[in-house]
């Protein structure tokens, strides 16, 4: 089962909101899982 990936520049116009997303994910993300939070703190 193959997936292709592909990557593109984020717009200038989208960027803000995609930062602001990837820190909600990341938050989320770290609340379970006590190693990767100590990854994303150091």
């Amino acid at each position: 089962m193959g997936v292709n990936v592909v990557e593109h520049e984020i717009p200038a116009e989208l960027q803000a909101k995609a930062e602001e997303y990837r820190e909600k994910m990341i938050d989320a993300a770290t609340m379970f899982d006590d190693e990767l939070a100590d990854k994303f703190l150091e």
